[in-house]
């Protein structure tokens, strides 16, 4: 069985060793829980390890993200004792997986082309004419402030001339 968790993204969602948390995993499958939950009361052991609830459940680690997912957990640390944590046989996971339906760019979705930058045209001409852009920005010559002249340091001189 195969199903995507924060693991197992697939080449086009993980770009430069980075996950794209913003797509969803699991869905909520509403009948499959109605015919087939089960609940398993967490013990003072199981307190902030929802690894071990895992394992105890499931006999492996493999599904915590659909555990968390389920049980609307954000937090693993916040498990306490005589919690009740939902779950369902392991053959009915993959009926919660997100099918990939919804691959759409997250810029895509909520990027507004009306709301660009717009570029002053009279500043944009004004500094292409000057050898310096207008402040904060610095100037584009290079200018060397440390000047050694008649066995003298001067430092700064000439700065503010335009």
């Amino acid at each position: 069985m195969e199903y995507k968790g924060i693991v197992t993204v697939s080449k086009k969602e993980k770009v430069d060793d980075l996950y794209d948390l913003t797509l969803p995993t699991f869905v909520y499958n509403k009948e499959v829980l109605e015919q087939n939950l089960q609940r398993y009361i967490t013990t003072e052991d199981d307190e902030m390890r929802i690894d071990i609830i895992c394992d105890k459940i499931y006999g492996s680690t493999e599904h915590v993200d659909f555990l968390m997912e389920l049980n609307n957990i954000t937090n693993p640390l916040l498990i306490k004792k005589e919690m009740e944590i939902k779950y369902v046989s392991e053959n009915l996971i993959p009926s919660f997986v997100k099918k990939d339906t919804l691959n759409a760019d997250v810029r895509k979705t909520i990027s507004n082309k009306r709301k660009a930058t717009k570029v002053d045209s009279d500043r944009s001409n004004y500094n292409s004419e000057k050898s310096q852009n207008i402040p904060p920005t610095v100037t584009k010559k290079d200018y060397n402030p440390v000047k050694y002249q008649d066995g003298k340091i001067r430092i700064g001189e000439n700065i503010f001339k335009v």
